[in-house]
């Protein structure tokens, strides 16, 4: 419901469609736990400056520290990274590549919300703003993104990381695809 007049209206009877009032007339009855709840919103914990966001190796993503993962012809994509920090509670990346990732994730950036549960489900979602349309994966789910704004939100199961944003992806396991250049911020992330 929409909080208005009441936070709890119960009437002992109804009239369906306007007409033939229908009453209970006599009756003894107990309200019980009675409470009202809106889903928790998690966010990220914010720096209070600008700060530069840092390269993570895999098994390098600490809990509350945004990270990024960039590909040196590792996987056969070779991405320089030339933008990469938080201000105004805003995540900025820009980076350009050669070759092709053989798995379409030569750019990835990573977030752990230590706030968050294992095995529970949340819907992470947030502000994309992109120089490139494409394919990205977010926490294992393929999205089409378009060149500027973008809303995001995919339900997962919180485990390894709160947020996986991957700048290509791998349909059916082969054919890679790869946005090689781009400019792109986050913003309004948050966490059901």
């Amino acid at each position: 419901y929409v909080e208005g007049i009441s936070s709890l209206a119960f009437i002992n009877g109804t009239m369906p469609g306007g007409a033939n009032p229908q009453t209970i007339n006599a009756a003894e009855f107990t309200i019980a736990n009675l409470k009202w709840s809106q889903p928790i919103t998690y966010t990220p914990k914010y720096n209070d400056a600008k700060t530069d966001l840092v390269f993570s190796g895999e098994g390098d993503k600490a809990d509350d520290t945004m990270v990024y993962w960039n590909d040196q012809n590792w996987c056969g994509q070779t991405v320089a990274v030339s933008k990469s920090y938080e201000e105004n509670h805003e995540y900025h990346f820009a980076y350009s590549s050669t070759g092709d990732s053989f798995y379409g994730a030569g750019f990835q950036v990573f977030y752990n919300n230590s706030d968050l549960t294992d095995g529970e489900t949340y819907t992470v979602s947030f502000d994309l703003t992109s120089t490139a349309a494409g394919k990205i994966r977010v926490n294992g789910e393929e999205v089409d993104i378009v060149e500027g704004a973008n809303k995001i939100s995919v339900e997962y199961v919180e485990g390894i990381s709160s947020l996986a944003f991957i700048n290509g992806t791998m349909p059916g396991g082969a054919n890679p695809q790869t946005i090689n250049a781009a400019e792109f911020t986050i913003a309004n992330l948050m966490w059901k």
